[in-house]
This record gives C-alpha cells, sequence and structure tokens, in this order.
C-alpha cells in the first residue's frame, strides 16, 4: 500500500522506560471514537490511542531519535508519505469527527 497524499504524523519518545518512540496520526481514527487517533510503534504495530494522554506521557522525539520508525513506515508494506510536525493539529479532533460522521453516512444509505 501508498499513499498518495502525505501523512500528518507527531514521532513521540515514552517518558518511562523503556524509552521507545511512537508514531500518532492525529488525523486518522483510532476508533469509532473521535477522540482517539491511530499510532504505530515497532512492538505492537498499528492501533488506537488518545492522542492528549500519549502527548502527556512523551516528549518530542529527535530526528535522530524516530529515524528508524520512519523508515519503516515509509517502505513497504506500508508505503507512507510522512509530513512529520512537532504539535498536534489544533484543528485534528474535529476532523477525526467529520471522519466518523462521513462513515456513518455511508453506512447508513447502505443499507
Amino acid at each position: 500500500m501508498t499513499d498518495s497524499e502525505p501523512t500528518v504524523v507527531l514521532f513521540r519518545v515514552w517518558r518511562a522506560a523503556p524509552k521507545t518512540v511512537i508514531a500518532l496520526f492525529p488525523y486518522e481514527l483510532g476508533t469509532m471514537d473521535p477522540a482517539t487517533c491511530q499510532s504505530y510503534e515497532h512492538m505492537g504495530q498499528h492501533g488506537p490511542a488518545n492522542p492528549v494522554l500519549v502527548i502527556g506521557a512523551t516528549r518530542p522525539a529527535t530526528p535522530e531519535e524516530y529515524a528508524d520508525l520512519r523508515r519503516e513506515l515509509e517502505r513497504p508494506p506500508y508505503g507512507y508519505r510522512l509530513t512529520v510536525r512537532q504539535r498536534t493539529p489544533h484543528d485534528d479532533a474535529e476532523v477525526r469527527a467529520a471522519k466518523l460522521r462521513r462513515m456513518r453516512e455511508a453506512a447508513r444509505h447502505a443499507v
């Protein structure tokens, strides 16, 4: 899979041991709850995350710290085109909520 559009990502390092890097995708739904976004770690791979809680328990990762994880996400099978941000976009929750509304509307029309 390759993305044709760039995907916004925040790379963060857990403050508690082990100090591993997590990638947060603030515009991607994590679950059917718009308070969650998609995340990725070497261990555990893709899964939902609450960005507010994760940011509270992490610090921004340096380019050196997230280089391996970024390479993993940009090559097959993921093939993301990443746009790295240092801060959570101000509209992230609204974008996730709008995606959820569109999904629910499409499901309602499909029945």
